[in-house]
């Protein structure tokens, strides 16, 4: 229904009666919706108290358009039994609060989506993701954005710490010995898993150079790693770590969309760790180490054949 607006009517009337080798080599536009914004409705920008509602926004118009094969398969096969409605999905903190199919909108016109969400104390101290996702499967076109707030409030569990106090002789004066966060070593590797929209592994080796343990982070993800534009971020928790102790830790970044969107483009990467400061480290100037992931120019692009009376294009495994 949603290109429908457009050529549905002309196009299968049209087609109709055209032979099958004919019909398979006809390619037809797509006005797909996209994802345009997300947000919270928190009155302190970037935050949201925990325990009070907060309101996840997402508003959906037209992207532009693609270009679809009329050969009844695949994509247009999908489009023509969906009944040219694309799935949404809206997820808080990982977990999928909203699923739906996109109603027929016209080109100018947007479609919002809310949803009330309520903090919980255990989520607080900690940033929560909102994400708002178009055809999740990637039957035709994914499309996503995604946003976050820090909730506030007293940090619940193991988080709740008081420093070690170290007792010195020097004119009895009193230091406070503290954890110190590093990245010791830290590496990128390309993966070619494109049906799973695996993209890049990071190896990262973290120390803890301080002088005083820095503990284990149950549900904080400490060491984070932030992605540029095309793929999505990626976090893990972290063991407690004794004084001048390492550990080594992988993450895997997934494609934000189709794999082959990445194909010839170079994306920043940071490494964070202890971002928010959850825990009082001596020195939070050493947590963070750039890199840059680099994909070739025919990343996930498969090899097309043409065949008679086909028109194929290139794109990812399905």
């Amino acid at each position: 229904m949603i290109s429908k607006i457009y050529l549905m009517a002309a196009i299968t009337t049209a087609l109709a009666s055209m032979p099958g080798a004919v019909l398979a080599a006809v390619t037809h536009d797509f006005n797909p919706p996209g994802v345009k914004t997300v947000s919270f409705s928190s009155g302190n920008f970037g935050k949201a108290d925990a325990g009070k509602p907060v309101s996840v926004k997402c508003t959906i118009g037209f992207v532009g358009t693609k270009k679809i094969n009329h050969d009844g398969k695949g994509a247009d096969a999908y489009l023509h039994a969906n009944s040219w409605q694309l799935p949404f999905e809206m997820r808080v903190g990982g977990k999928v609060v909203l699923s739906e199919k996109i109603p027929a909108i016209t080109p100018t016109a947007t479609w919002n989506k809310e949803y009330q969400w309520t903090p919980s104390a255990t989520q607080a101290g900690k940033p929560v993701w909102a994400e708002c996702v178009i055809d999740p499967q990637n039957k035709v076109y994914a499309s996503a954005q995604k946003a976050y707030v820090t909730v506030a409030g007293a940090p619940a569990g193991p988080l709740t710490r008081t420093s070690t106090i170290a007792q010195t002789h020097k004119a009895g004066s009193v230091q406070m010995a503290r954890p110190d966060l590093l990245v010791e070593n830290a590496g990128v590797s390309l993966v070619n898993s494109c049906q799973t929209k695996q993209s890049a592994r990071v190896r990262v080796r973290v120390k803890n150079a301080g002088g005083s343990p820095f503990p284990a982070s149950p549900g904080n993800y400490v060491l984070f790693v932030d992605a540029g534009p095309g793929l999505m971020d990626a976090g893990v928790e972290l063991p407690a770590l004794s004084s001048n102790q390492s550990v080594e830790k992988e993450l895997v970044l997934n494609a934000l969309g189709e794999p082959s969107q990445l194909a010839g483009k170079t994306i920043p990467l940071e490494i964070q760790l202890n971002k928010l400061k959850w825990v009082a480290e001596a020195n939070h100037l050493n947590n963070t180490r750039k890199l840059s992931v680099s994909f070739p120019a025919n990343y996930c692009k498969t090899a097309t054949r043409a065949l008679p009376g086909h028109l194929k294009l290139p794109g990812p495994p399905r």
